[in-house]
């Protein structure tokens, strides 16, 4: 099939669309084992005790918002993502325009807590 073309050039070859799949499926499977996790383990791994369903929904969309941010400030995909990233996140939340309540930037902290407790990674 015809690839679709900016000013005659190819947007994305197939190689490279076989790269943003892999990407895609990595981070599927990623965020799959991590939902899994704070659900049924995320609060207290040893005793295997996970978060209410309210919290690790919550948690799980900001841990998503946190990988986006990543994403667009490195201008690409990682799975990498480090305890300065998570600083510089919170960073942006605090100093930002939009008024976020306290509420809502304790659950960024404790969801970036956990995702960092699920990486093995602890943060603080």
């Amino acid at each position: 099939s015809e690839r679709e073309k900016v000013e005659g050039i190819v947007l994305i070859y197939a190689p490279t669309e076989a790269y943003l799949k892999l990407a895609g499926v990595a981070y599927r499977s990623h965020r799959e084992q991590l939902i899994k996790w704070l659900a049924k383990q995320g609060k207290h791994p040893e005793q295997l005790d996970g978060y209410a369903k309210d919290t690790y929904y919550t948690y799980a969309n900001v841990i998503d918002q946190f990988h986006r941010y990543v994403w667009d400030d490195e201008d690409r995909f990682t799975l990498d993502l480090t305890h300065d990233h998570a600083d510089e996140y919170l960073r942006e939340l605090i100093l930002s325009d939009d008024d976020y309540s306290t509420s809502h930037l304790d659950n960024t902290k404790l969801a970036l807590k956990a995702y960092f407790r699920f990486t093995g990674n602890e943060w603080d």
